[in-house]
This record gives structure tokens, sequence and C-alpha cells, in this order.
């Protein structure tokens, strides 16, 4: 399916991710407050970032988002060329795999897991329900009906869900750099996909 003709429920789709995906990082910054950070991703399955902040692991964790965003890509292209299968089943594949490999790191980074509070299971819990089970089947029909080209629009809504977000739950700071940076991003974004929104409001009238 070529971006020029995707129908209107991708475009529900991809704001749906960006919603969801923007506000985990509010849950998960209220959930590590009762649990560890590799234990709380295994529970989920089962210019800032260039400033040095001196710690000693800094260098593996910059190498670990370089690493996501490349699994992220290439994961997108081998879902889009995969034969006809069940989006169900492939999203659930997708989580057991992700059992096997976070389970056994968190094991060994963290020790065994301890029992948090009923809070955090309880936010651990949203988190493995709607941002990653649900999420997951959404992003593995996005990218098998619409493209992993159009997939990446959803990666323009979720800094700007995060920080509406922060700011109207958790309190955070607004500043105004952020506000013409959220602009920035939704003018853009609006721009690059002029042609495609004027159609599809169109088609609707």
């Amino acid at each position: 399916m070529s971006t020029s003709s995707i129908a209107p429920r991708y475009w529900l789709m991809i704001a749906t991710l960006g919603l969801v995906w923007g506000a985990t990082f509010l849950l998960i910054k209220l959930a590590l407050d009762g649990i560890t950070p590799f234990w709380l991703a295994a529970g989920r399955i089962g210019g800032k970032a260039f400033e040095a902040s001196g710690a000693a692991l800094e260098p593996y964790g910059r190498a670990a988002c370089l690493s996501a965003a490349a699994c992220y890509s290439v994961s997108s292209i081998l879902t889009r060329r995969l034969p006809p299968v069940d989006p169900l089943g492939l999203a659930a594949i997708f989580l057991v795999i992700g059992c096997f490999i976070i389970f056994p790191a968190a094991w060994l980074t963290e020790g065994p897991p301890v029992m948090p509070d009923n809070r955090t299971l309880l936010i651990a819990a949203v988190l493995g329900l709607i941002p990653t089970a649900a999420a997951n089947l959404l992003r593995v029909i996005v990218v098998r009906e619409a493209g992993p080209t159009f997939m990446t629009l959803t990666n323009y809504q979720v800094p700007v869900w995060a920080v509406v977000l922060g700011a109207v739950f958790l309190g955070e700071d607004l500043p105004t750099s952020m506000l013409l940076a959220m602009v920035m991003i939704l003018g853009g974004l609006g721009l690059s996909q002029f042609g495609k929104l004027s159609r599809l409001f169109g088609r609707g009238g």
C-alpha cells in the first residue's frame, strides 16, 4: 500500500500509538519508585541525550539506545516482508522472544525480583497490557498494512505527548523552549504530510 492511499484507520492507529507510547514515560517514572529498571522491563513483556553525565556505564547506555533504534528499524522491515500471517500471533511471538531475552538479563543484572507494592504492580500491569502488548499489535498491523515508513510518523508524536502529560499529571516544568520545540515538531509533521492529510480530510468531507 502506498502512503498516498493510506486509509483513515491507519492514521488513527499511529495517533493512538503516539499517545500511548508518550504516556508510557509518565507511567515508567511512577513505576520506578517501586521497582528496578530491568525488572520493570521484564514485567512489561511478560540535544539532552548527547550530554555527558559522567556515569561509568554511560557508553553502554548510549550503545543500548542505538541498538534499540537499529532493532526497531530492522524488525519493521522484516515484519513487512514476512509472508501472510495472523498479526495477533506475530505480535505475541515478538513478546515471547523478548521474554526469553529480558528475564535472564534482569536476573543477572539485578538479582531475583523483589515483590513491589500494589501501586507499582498496577502500573506495571498497565504498562504490560497497553503500551507493550496492545500497542505492539497495533504496530504490527500498521507496519504490515501501511508500511514501515508510515509507521515512523509515530516517533514524532511521542515526545510531544510525553512532555504534555508529564506537565499535566506530574507537574513537570514546561519552559518556552519546550513549547517552541513541540510547535516545530507538529508543524514539521503537518507540513511533511500536508498532501496526504488534505486528501484524508477531503475524502471525509
